[in-house]
């Protein structure tokens, strides 16, 4: 029986102490303001994890000579299907810079690749949002849109790459790496980012 009455002493007083209107007020306002703001708070958390990953795979990248396995296009598609065109735009850009940037690769050519990725992630965001992509599923919408990005990138690196043949192998390395395994490992990206 004492033991008891110490227990429910000791609970009073933890609950007096804690639980104070203005602690259950802010509780509830941040409960509000976490409900309003969750799919942004979830796109910066997948943010957090889409930067190292473009920063690795454009290291890699740099070492395997005319092959690109960078991944800041498929995640720049990624932000496009969810948050649309003007997130999809700046996630290309701040994706890609940083990519580059981090591994100190400022070359014209890379720089280039990566303002061409931001222009498809605003093109294919504006194209979902005017309900032309609006029935594809992320999967068709990914795969579109890496097709898009590949031909857009060939025909400006027409005119600026002097090295052609780099050219043809970038394009089909990445069209081919990202419609075969990148597309299945983004597609589980977003699944588990719609559980959340």
């Amino acid at each position: 029986m004492a033991v008891n009455k110490k227990q429910k002493e000791k609970y009073n007083r933890v609950v007096k102490k804690y639980i104070t209107t203005k602690n259950v007020l802010l509780f509830l306002i941040a409960l509000v303001l976490f409900m309003i703001f969750s799919n942004a708070l979830k796109g910066i958390l997948l943010l957090i994890f889409l930067f190292p990953l473009s920063r690795l795979t454009v290291k890699v990248t740099a070492f395997v000579p005319h092959i690109t396995l960078e991944q800041y296009t498929s995640g720049t598609l990624l932000m496009t299907y969810l948050y649309g065109p003007s997130v999809g735009a700046l996630s290309g850009l701040s994706l890609g810079l940083y990519g580059y940037l981090s591994n100190s690769i400022s070359k014209f050519l890379a720089l280039t690749n990566v303002f061409v990725c931001s222009f498809v992630g605003f093109l294919m965001g504006y194209l979902l949002k005017n309900g032309v992509f609006s029935n594809l599923s992320f999967t068709t919408f990914f795969i579109i849109g890496i097709v898009i990005f590949n031909v857009l990138a060939f025909i400006v690196f027409l005119f600026i790459d002097p090295d052609q043949v780099q050219n043809v192998v970038y394009r089909t390395s990445h069209l081919l790496f990202n419609t075969t395994i990148s597309v299945l490992f983004f597609n589980l990206i977003y699944l588990l980012f719609n559980l959340i």
